[in-house]
C-alpha cells in the first residue's frame, strides 16, 4: 500500500524527534565546545524537555485510540490468526502507563528548569583568567576546584557566604 502523503509521516515525526535528542546528547557530551556554555543554556533545553514530556501523553493516547478504532471496525488482524483485541489491550495498558511516566517526566523537567532559571554564571569575562598557565600562578599546580569558583566570585564582586 503506498502512502501518497507530502507531510511528514507520524513514524517519521517520532524518528525526528528521536534524533533531535540523539543530537542534543552528541552537543552536550563535553563541556567545553559547542555545548552548554551558560547555565541560562541548561535552564532551556530543561523546560524544551519539559514540554516534550508535557506533549508526549497525547501522543500516546492518539495511537492508541487509533488503534482501538481500526480494531473495533474490524480492520486489524494478528499474525497469529487470532484477534488483535488481546494485543491493543494490553498495548493501552503500557501506552497509559507510559504517558503517566510522561506526565510525571515533565513535572519533574519543569521543576529542574525552574531551579536552573536561579542559576547565575561567574565564569571571568577575562579569556585568560582560566587558562591553564593563570590558574597554576595564583591556586598552584594542582587548584582545588571550590579554591577556583571562590576567586570567580571575588572576580565578580560577589561576597562570600
Amino acid at each position: 500500500m503506498s502512502d501518497d502523503r507530502t507531510d511528514p509521516t507520524p513514524a517519521a515525526l517520532a524518528d525526528q524527534a528521536a534524533e533531535a535528542i540523539r543530537a542534543l546528547n552528541h552537543a552536550t557530551i563535553n563541556y567545553r565546545g559547542n555545548g552548554y556554555v551558560y547555565p541560562a543554556n541548561v535552564n532551556d533545553v530543561l523546560a524544551n524537555l519539559a514540554t516534550l514530556g508535557q506533549r508526549l501523553p497525547q501522543a500516546l493516547d492518539q495511537a492508541q485510540a487509533w488503534l482501538e478504532r481500526q480494531d473495533k471496525a474490524g480492520l486489524l488482524g494478528h499474525d497469529t490468526l487470532g484477534t488483535a483485541t488481546s494485543t491493543i489491550d494490553q498495548i493501552a495498558a503500557h501506552l497509559e502507563e507510559a504517558g503517566a511516566h510522561a506526565e510525571r517526566l515533565a513535572t519533574s523537567l519543569d521543576a529542574a528548569a525552574q531551579g536552573a532559571s536561579h542559576l547565575t554564571d561567574l565564569t571571568p569575562d577575562d579569556d585568560d583568567f582560566y587558562t591553564e598557565e593563570s590558574v597554576r600562578d595564583r591556586l598552584g599546580d594542582n587548584p582545588d576546584p571550590m579554591d577556583v569558583a571562590t576567586e570567580s566570585r571575588r572576580y565578580h564582586g560577589i561576597p562570600e557566604d
